[in-house]
């Protein structure tokens, strides 16, 4: 899943870059307009998926399970 959330960033910027490259940017409105929705959709999947990747090297870093970090945070306030 991570690494197709990528590989759909990479086609979505090239698509962009190709669409926009050949000056026909008129033709092609409704395309580029879908690109670029589609586009931040998946920005955003990225981040998030970033974010969970990094949560877990840290819990695996500190030997916790995500119920040992779920329990600290409720410990702490």
């Amino acid at each position: 899943m991570i690494c197709a959330a990528f590989v759909h960033l990479l086609l979505f910027l090239a698509s962009l870059g190709l669409l926009w490259a050949e000056n026909t940017w008129k033709l092609y409105l409704s395309e580029i307009i879908v690109t670029w929705v589609l586009g931040v959709v998946v920005i955003v999947f990225v981040v998030l998926l970033l974010g969970l990747i990094v949560l877990h090297s840290y819990l695996i870093h500190n030997k916790m399970t995500t119920f040992d970090y779920i329990l600290s945070k409720k410990t702490q306030q």
